[in-house]
C-alpha cells in the first residue's frame, strides 16, 4: 500500500461497465486504474451492460491482495549517566506493522535492535536514520537529527582488587569523558611517585595502574591520587565531591590482595 491496479476488461458485446473495487470505491470506465490505500484483501465484482439493457457480471474473490507498509519512527532522549554523563542516548522505537530493524546512529555505528541504547564519543549532531521491513519485504526509512548536548565528567574510584574481580576492578583507572588533557600520578604515603599517565584516547582515560612497581605488586595497604585535567570546553576539572561537598583533585585509594 498504496497499490496501484490496472484492471483490464475482456468483456464483449457491452456498451458500458460498472466497476466495484471491494473498497468501498467504483468506476464506469471500460479499463480503469485503481490506486488502494488500505491493506486487506479486495474481491472485484464487474457488471457489463449491452445492448437492450442485456447485463452480466462477474465476481473475483480476493482478487487483490494489498500488504500493509511498515512505518518508521523513533523518538530518543539524552541518558545522564551515573558517576559522570557518557553520551548515552535511549531511542524509542515506534513503527509500525515492522519485522526487522536497522539502525545508523550517524557516527560510523549500526545496530539491528528493536530499541538500542547508543554511546556517542563526541558530542555535537548527528543524523540517525532507522530503516524498517515487514514479513512482506515492504521497506520504510526515516531520518532525524539528533542534537547531543555536551558532556562531561571524571570519576575517580577508591579502591581496587589486582588480584581478582572483574577486569574492570583488577585496576585503578578513573572513568572519565571529552577529556582535552589530563595527568594521574599516584603516590605512596611518603610521597614517592610510583606511577603516572597523561594517555587518553577518545577524550577518555586510556591506561590504568595495576598495583605493580617494576612488575612487582605492592602490599595492601592506602595509596594517593592526584589528577589535573581539562576539559574539551576549556573548563578545568574541578575535582572528586567530598561528603563535605568540597571538590578535591587529590585523595586516597586502596590496594585490596
Amino acid at each position: 500500500m498504496p497499490l496501484e491496479v490496472q484492471f483490464t476488461n475482456t468483456s464483449q458485446n457491452t456498451t458500458s461497465y460498472e466497476w466495484d473495487f471491494g473498497d468501498g470505491f467504483f468506476s464506469t470506465q471500460q479499463d480503469p486504474i485503481h490506486t488502494y490505500l488500505q491493506a486487506g484483501l479486495f474481491t472485484i465484482r464487474l457488471k457489463s451492460i449491452g445492448g437492450g439493457s442485456c447485463a452480466d457480471s462477474v465476481n473475483m474473490v480476493d482478487a487483490i491482495d494489498v500488504f500493509p507498509k511498515p512505518v518508521a519512527e523513533f523518538t530518543f532522549i539524552q541518558i545522564d549517566n551515573d558517576p559522570i554523563a557518557k553520551g548515552l542516548v535511549r531511542f524509542s522505537n515506534q513503527s509500525q506493522s515492522s519485522t526487522q530493524y536497522f539502525w545508523e546512529f550517524g557516527d560510523g555505528d549500526e545496530s539491528d535492535d528493536f530499541a538500542p541504547e547508543h554511546r556517542y564519543r563526541y558530542h555535537g549532531s548527528y543524523n540517525v536514520q532507522l530503516a524498517v521491513e515487514n514479513q512482506y519485504g515492504c521497506q520504510d526509512t526515516t531520518q532525524a537529527e539528533i542534537p547531543l548536548n555536551f558532556f562531561k565528567g571524571l570519576f575517580v574510584p577508591n579502591a581496587f582488587t589486582p588480584e581478582y574481580g572483574l577486569p574492570d576492578v583488577r585496576t585503578f583507572k578513573p572513568s572519565g569523558t571529552s577529556l582535552k588533557t589530563y595527568h594521574l600520578r599516584i603516590f605512596d604515603t611518603y610521597g614517592n611517585l610510583l606511577w603516572e599517565s597523561t594517555e587518553l584516547a577518545n577524550t577518555e582515560p586510556a591506561e590504568g595502574w595495576t598495583g605493580r612497581v617494576d612488575g612487582k605488586l605492592l602490599n595492601q595497604d592506602v595509596y594517593v591520587w592526584k589528577i589535573e585535567a581539562e576539559f574539551l570546553d576549556g573548563t578545568q576539572w574541578p575535582g572528586m565531591k567530598g561528603e563535605d561537598g568540597k571538590f578535591r583533585k587529590e585523595g586516597t585509594l586502596s590496594l585490596i590482595r
